[in-house]
């Protein structure tokens, strides 16, 4: 008689007494074998590896829901930024800023014709076992890797440049963006201006700017169409790439308010 409980649970026993008034037969009777075997087996190791199967099952579930994003048809300058940067707030492992940045650089591949695609992995896959010189890479169908992208939402390190400059070299991509958050270690920005003249001295060009910088200039240089352009691109990342269903759900609810 519980108002505040499911429907199908509002019974005096989980049980197959119950199961004619259930709506969805087996699976009620399906919860009526996997409880009765908890309790038969009163197994301490066997309900922890119970309870944390149904925990991935759902995690599983929420994975494949599908999210609406409704984009609006116009978005300022200034409100499309601001709506990004609220959304980046929360780090999440990297997963929000490699869909937003994933978003800007297919949006300027389509609109300014540089290159022809954008390759990207999953969030927590490593460049080494992608096969990507980075987290980005901006593929051109006559010249290849055009332009190789490295995402930071930590500190940008010299050592980390060294390391995203092993593989540049190693697949003869000459053009490597960093895309920051937080911007060069501070104790380490003096060292940076050296290291990038040399580097280029070396064959190799080396670009760093920040991410909020970067969305401006490249919604100031098109029409206003491709702001909302944007704003869908995103969800397609969340979406294609599979990220958390929280970061997906955030993205949904902000962009019903803007």
């Amino acid at each position: 008689t519980e108002p505040y409980v499911n429907n199908p649970l509002r019974v005096s026993r989980v049980s197959e007494d119950h199961v004619a008034a259930q709506k969805n037969k087996d699976g009620w009777m399906d919860l009526c074998l996997v409880l009765d075997s908890i309790e038969n087996k009163q197994d301490e190791k066997f309900t922890s590896a119970v309870f944390q199967q149904v925990l991935i099952e759902v995690f599983r579930a929420l994975a494949e829901t599908s999210v609406q994003y409704p984009v609006p048809l116009r978005i300022s300058h200034p409100s499309c930024v601001r709506l990004t940067e609220s959304f980046l707030t929360d780090r999440a492992g990297g997963d929000r800023v490699q869909a937003v940045a994933g978003a800007l650089f297919v949006l300027i591949g389509k609109r300014f014709g540089i290159y022809d695609e954008v390759r990207r992995a999953a969030t927590n896959a490593a460049d080494a076992a992608t096969g990507l010189v980075a987290d980005l890479e901006c593929v051109s169908r006559k010249q290849g890797v055009v332009l190789a992208v490295e995402v930071k939402d930590r500190e940008l390190t010299i050592a980390q440049i060294d390391s995203k400059l092993i593989s540049a070299r190693s697949k003869k991509v000459q053009e490597i963006l960093f895309v920051t958050q937080k911007g060069v270690k501070s104790s380490e920005r003096k060292k940076l201006p050296d290291k990038i003249e040399a580097e280029f001295a070396a064959g190799q060009n080396i670009y760093i700017t920040n991410l909020q910088s970067l969305m401006e200039a490249v919604f100031a240089l098109m029409p206003e169409s491709g702001r909302p352009e944007f704003l869908r691109l995103v969800g397609a990342q969340l979406e294609e790439f599979k990220s958390n269903i929280r970061h997906r759900r955030a993205w949904s609810s902000l962009l019903e308010k803007a």
